[in-house]
């Protein structure tokens, strides 16, 4: 036990140094090599623990060993691709997710035991395949790739500690958490690095595996409510997309946080901001995991994300919190019954 503990923390420490001085070489630079790095030191922390933990005996479907090094090595020419060809970038992006696709374990069904496999691992497909493309539109802000990231990895990382993820996804998550917070430094506002869409759409690709592994162990409904901040964005911006007719290029510019950014709320305020809302969202994640019923906690996370951002769309009112109006109509109805029993006494 000891000997493990000692493992994660070397990996953990070693991965976020590695992380913060090669990043910082990066910035003083080119600015290329970002990929590189950080999918670098994910798998080389990922493979490391796999080989240095003892085996994992409380997955549905057992990591196996070769699982690991797969995903490595498809990640990687996905982002050869996708640098060289950025035009077929939804393409390449969907036939990598249909190849990784493997490595997921095949009686792992995450939309429901009442469709067919096919049926359910196309969906997986496809889902993996939007979320990668659409990581890229996180990069329009300083510091939402980061804390959209971390997170997710926090949220799944806290689901192993209560027993409802696999230890070593947690522990995978751990690592990732580590790299994520280097990287946050250096993409808050006001950034001194930034993704490209060929590495935004891989580094998607390899988180989406992350949540996806994490979704097939039963974990679904959870993963959905520490994903709810992104998954609203991604049909707020197809929407305006349909509304405005807008060009493909501007898809991305129809997220709320680019557009309240234009209303003069700086990066660093969204950034804060939105990060209270995916503490909240992790919170509701974690009951989700204890909830009988699937739906009811990603719906109510879709809902706070849409109240919260129609709070944050008029950040220069002030508008009333849910308690604040439950008081001001308390309030008016003791108010409006006061002057109906003092009229009632006069006319007496």
């Amino acid at each position: 036990m000891e000997q493990s503990i000692t493992a994660i923390a070397i990996a953990v420490i070693l991965s976020f140094l590695i992380s913060f001085v090669g990043l910082k070489q990066i910035s003083a630079h080119s600015g290329k090599g970002t990929f590189w790095l950080l999918w670098g030191t994910i798998f080389a922390g990922w493979i490391g623990l796999y080989f240095a933990l003892p085996h994992q005996t409380d997955f549905i479907s057992a990591l196996y060993v070769w699982e690991l090094p797969a995903l490595a090595v498809i990640s990687a020419l996905l982002y050869v691709l996708l640098k060289k060809f950025p035009k077929l970038g939804l393409l390449i992006i969907f036939l990598g997710a249909e190849i990784a696709s493997f490595t997921l374990p095949s009686n792992g069904i995450i939309f429901g035991e009442e469709l067919d496999f096919w049926a359910d691992r196309g969906l997986l497909i496809l889902f993996w395949t939007v979320y990668a493309y659409c990581f890229s539109w996180l990069t329009t802000t300083n510091g939402i790739t980061g804390i959209q990231s971390l997170g997710t990895l926090i949220g799944i990382g806290g689901l192993s500690l209560i027993g409802a993820a696999p230890t070593f996804i947690g522990i995978m998550s751990l690592c990732a958490i580590s790299i994520f917070c280097a990287w946050q430094i250096f993409d808050n506002y006001p950034a001194k690095l930034k993704l490209s869409k060929a590495q935004s759409w891989s580094i998607g690709f390899i988180l989406g595996w992350l949540n996806l592994k994490a979704a097939t162990e039963g974990a679904g409904s959870c993963i959905l409510c520490f994903n709810m901040f992104f998954i609203y964005q991604i049909i707020i911006c197809i929407g305006r997309y349909f509304i405005t007719r807008a060009t493909k290029e501007k898809l991305a510019l129809n997220t709320d946080f680019y557009r309240i950014g234009l209303s003069e709320l700086s990066p660093a305020e969204i950034t804060t901001a939105i990060s209270k809302l995916l503490l909240l969202l992790i919170i509701l994640g974690g009951f989700a995991a204890f909830s009988p019923n699937g739906y009811s906690l990603p719906l109510f996370s879709l809902i706070s994300c849409i109240w919260f951002f129609q709070r944050l769309w008029h950040w220069k009112e002030n508008i009333p919190t849910l308690k604040e109006i439950h008081t001001t109509i308390i309030k008016d109805i003791k108010t409006n019954v006061g002057t109906l029993t003092g009229g009632n006494k006069m006319k007496d």
